[in-house]
């Protein structure tokens, strides 16, 4: 934007209208020069941000939702849509429950690009047991931003196999 000051004003506003497909934390630099009447020049530049906020979500588990006939030694896994804060990606945070029951001691953690949380249980889950996964809005994203809303998903492990063994051939 270019803009020239009467001699007799001492300050004009500019308006910056950001793209509204900038993505959260674009660097956008601005140059202003200006010169008084003895012909000086001064000449000043800021780097703007794009301020992220817009709050995570949780866009996938694993899993599934209300998923059946899962693995006992299976992680949980929670994604993200947007890289989230390291330091809210915690065992407070991000919890397993038996459906109705007691927290199953797990540790959690972050992967490097910041958009899946691991659950993994200390041990085994239990067979035929339905689990749910929470997720509090404790969590934040990068620009500390939190979740609106908490958010829970379920699943079943493996029913136990009743059958037992058959000899099949001798």
């Amino acid at each position: 934007v270019v803009g020239l000051l009467d001699a007799d004003r001492v300050e004009r506003a500019f308006q910056f209208l950001v793209p509204e497909n900038a993505v959260a934390n674009a660097a956008f630099t601005l140059t202003a020069s200006a010169r008084d009447e003895a012909g000086h020049q001064g000449t000043a530049t800021r780097t703007l941000y794009v301020a992220d906020i817009e709050p995570p979500e949780v866009v996938d588990v694993d899993p599934e939702d209300n998923g059946l006939y899962v693995l006992l030694y299976q992680n949980a896994l929670v994604t993200f849509s947007e890289p989230m804060a390291t330091s809210t990606i915690n065992a407070t945070n991000i919890t397993l429950w038996v459906d109705g029951g007691d927290q199953v001691s797990a540790s959690v953690g972050l992967s490097q690009n910041g958009f899946v949380a691991t659950i993994n249980p200390d041990s085994d889950l239990a067979y035929g047991t339905t689990y749910e996964i929470q997720v509090s809005t404790g969590v934040t994203d990068l620009a500390g931003n939190p979740m609106v809303t908490d958010f829970a998903s379920t699943f079943t492990t493996l029913p136990p196999d009743l059958a037992g063994p058959q000899l099949v051939s001798i």
